[in-house]
């Protein structure tokens, strides 16, 4: 049944991964989209990261098997979760929106999202606000798919004169910011921290501001996880954040 399914699979272009293997009594497919260090990367071909290995602690002690589904972006994880084609997705931020087709676990960690720039020459935005920050004449980056609370999203998008793209890979999108294609970018403050870590990048800092902070949860898909189940993992999520506080800190 597996060997079927991955043919399947294959064959409208989504690539497969079981990434372990016991006696369970479920497995769930996982998705991912662009690699997100410290949270999700790979390492060796292997796939690695903070929320993969509290994912997988759960898990193990939930009972469950988990696989792999690879995406292109977190935009397309999402549509493909809404549709039942995978079964949930890590470091999900609650929306009443996204209530309508997914559980969310209990949150199992925290979420700071902040902004890395190049700060000579923008000396007055230094203690800017998010809507002023925004509202200015700087050109900006952010991931697809990405939730800054709903009132900064609104900010976002009503935005009058600054400059948004929208790229799915942290190391582009510093690489624009490097190479002087955008003056900031809005990242999770621990990923962007542990990029500029491994790549270090004099001329980029991250500013003062706080744009959101959140607890962040396990989302699933309605159509193939039950409330039973997510009861389950809840437990597990309870029991265990201690534990997932010292996997964070063991990557950083």
């Amino acid at each position: 049944m597996v060997a079927i399914l991955n043919k399947l699979i294959l064959s409208i272009g989504i690539i497969p991964f079981v990434v372990f293997s016991m006696t369970c009594n479920k497995t769930l497919i996982l998705g991912l989209g662009s690699t997100w260090p410290p949270y999700y990367y790979k390492d060796g071909g292997k796939i690695s990261g903070v929320d993969i290995d509290i994912v997988k602690n759960i898990f193990s002690k939930a009972n469950i098997c988990l696989e792999y589904q690879r995406y292109t972006s977190s935009q397309r994880g999402l549509f493909e979760l809404k549709s039942g084609h995978i079964d949930f997705l890590f470091a999900a931020s609650y929306s009443k929106e996204r209530e309508e087709f997914a559980y969310f676990s209990i949150p199992y960690r925290e979420e700071t999202v902040r902004i890395f720039w190049r700060k000579e020459n923008h000396q007055a935005l230094i203690k800017a606000n998010f809507e002023t920050f925004i509202n200015s004449s700087l050109v900006g980056v952010t991931n697809k798919g990405s939730f800054i609370g709903v009132k900064n999203t609104k900010l976002l998008k009503e935005r009058k004169s600054s400059i948004m793209y929208t790229v799915p890979s942290i190391a582009r999108r510093m690489r624009m910011l490097e190479h002087h294609r955008v003056d900031f970018t809005i990242e999770d403050q621990y990923s962007g921290l542990y990029h500029l870590q491994k790549f270090p990048i004099k001329s980029i800092d991250m500013h003062p501001l706080v744009v959101f902070k959140n607890e962040v949860s396990l989302m699933f898909s309605r159509k193939s996880v039950t409330k039973k189940q997510l009861e389950k993992i809840n437990i597990v999520i309870s029991e265990n954040r201690d534990v997932f506080e010292q996997i964070l800190k063991s990557y950083l």
